[in-house]
């Protein structure tokens, strides 16, 4: 008898309900852009002839992100990404079909960042980005208060790291 693949772990934290409806205005957000970007690159530089076709695949483009991503994709993604952070690692874990686990060491992190656009402001949401020496990696949307409380936590594993971070809030 085979032996069964490891379960994926399935961590404490998850997003937020909301976080979907933030996800799901991004993604037409995006679509829109790439559709007016791409039909302008057609109208412009794409030969008479080949208008029509090409202008027909962008909209069929368009429709399949708006029947598949938006809808369904947007709700998974939010729904199978889970995290946990301690004073030794963060872990990460996301994706449906391509999974993907991440564990950072805090004596790796370099920087913690809180950032918020104009989208996440308006959610209340914002974006926690962790960069290390050899990668950089983000976990959005997190309500404002959690990212702040997360960064602190990890922040205060190392008190000088905190004390350079806290005089360049201070700064900035």
């Amino acid at each position: 008898m085979a032996a069964e693949p490891p379960a994926r772990p399935r961590y404490s934290r998850t997003l937020p309900p909301r976080a979907v409806t933030y996800v799901r205005i991004r993604s037409l957000i995006d679509i829109a852009i790439v559709g007016v970007l791409l039909s302008a690159a057609i109208l412009f530089l794409a030969p008479l002839s080949w208008r029509p076709a090409l202008l027909g695949a962008v909209l069929a483009l368009a429709l399949l992100g708006l029947l598949i991503d938006v809808p369904l994709i947007d709700r998974l993604v939010v729904r199978n990404t889970t995290y946990e952070v301690d004073d030794d690692r963060v872990l990460i874990s996301r994706g449906v079909l391509f999974h993907r686990d991440l564990a950072l060491s805090t004596a790796q992190i370099l920087t913690v960042t809180v950032v918020q656009g104009p989208l996440l402001r308006r959610f209340g949401f914002a974006k926690l980005a962790l960069a290390t020496l050899t990668e950089s990696e983000t976990l959005t949307p997190l309500p404002l208060a959690e990212a702040e409380a997360l960064r602190a936590q990890i922040l205060a594993v190392f008190p000088e790291r905190a004390a350079v971070a806290a005089e360049a809030d201070a700064d900035a």
